[in-house]
């Protein structure tokens, strides 16, 4: 890559992927664009640009080719289809670039299988890959992202911090675990950024129930609630009108719904990292 001929733009680089891209093109000294809705501490490659999901971003760029890398998603919209922002944001971020002679896009979506979605994320993430199949681009799915020092996400690394026993459905389906330094490794290769176009699911090297995972990575012991009860969760948490029971209710209905990863991969183009 010769790095004073690529422009990289970035959303989501304040989460745990975005963090470790950012590290990386900054020991490469790529130029970043970092779209940001809130202040970050830009490293000696990076220019901050305000932007929030749903702008349009005046961008001007006159490097030989533009790349955006579009990890940011905003769980706060709970609408159904095309009109919630983060499709809609990203038609609006794509139509930026029209007018560049060298563009593409590397976006971050999730495994479905098939048509089925069963979360308002796999719903969006699906939309956000019709819309980037008809460009130059490559759709990248990783299993389940995980950090050492951060775990899954939030509530997960709460839990651990106190040993609090985890409950789980029960599901028997497997994931390949994935570390986010990894994936961001593989996101700013040259072969994602310069020659792989079309979607791939992207898989760790060991494959296991997350019961496992969480014992083995975390520490952390489990145990299954009855199905009953998941649906009751669910039920309770759709009534309580609250961003963050919002949040919560996707990743029970997520975990609820697994399928295992040999079915995601039997009709997918496998990346293994």
């Amino acid at each position: 890559m010769n790095n004073g001929s690529y422009c990289i733009y970035l959303t989501g680089g304040s989460g745990q992927i975005g963090s470790s891209v950012r590290k990386i093109f900054h020991r490469k000294r790529i130029k970043v664009v970092l779209l940001t809705r809130s202040y970050l501490k830009p490293f000696s490659n990076e220019t901050l640009k305000e932007y929030q999901l749903g702008d349009s971003a005046s961008i001007n760029c006159k490097n030989e080719h533009s790349i955006l890398i579009h990890l940011a998603h905003d769980y706060s919209d709970s609408r159904i289809g095309p009109e919630n922002i983060n499709t809609k944001g990203l038609r609006f971020l794509l139509a930026s670039f029209e007018n560049f002679r060298s563009f593409r896009t590397v976006f971050l979506s999730t495994p479905i299988k098939k048509d089925l979605r069963n979360t308002l994320y796999q719903e969006q993430k699906w939309l956000g890959e019709k819309i980037c199949a008809k460009r130059n681009s490559i759709i990248l799915k990783p299993s389940f992202v995980f950090s050492k020092d951060k775990g899954v996400n939030r509530i997960f690394y709460f839990l651990s911090k106190y040993g609090i026993p985890i409950p789980l459905p029960k599901v028997d389906s497997r994931l390949a675990p994935i570390l986010a330094a990894d994936l961001a490794k593989l996101i700013c290769s040259d072969k994602i950024l310069e020659k792989t176009e079309g979607s791939y699911l992207v898989i760790g090297k060991e494959k296991m129930r997350l019961d496992q995972f969480l014992t083995r990575y975390h520490g952390l012991k489990s145990f299954y609630l009855p199905n009953f009860v998941v649906r009751i969760i669910i039920r309770m948490l759709s009534l309580i009108n609250v961003n963050f029971c919002f949040y919560l209710k996707e990743r029970v209905l997520g975990l609820t719904y697994l399928i295992d990863i040999d079915e995601l991969g039997s009709n997918e183009k496998e990346i293994v990292i």
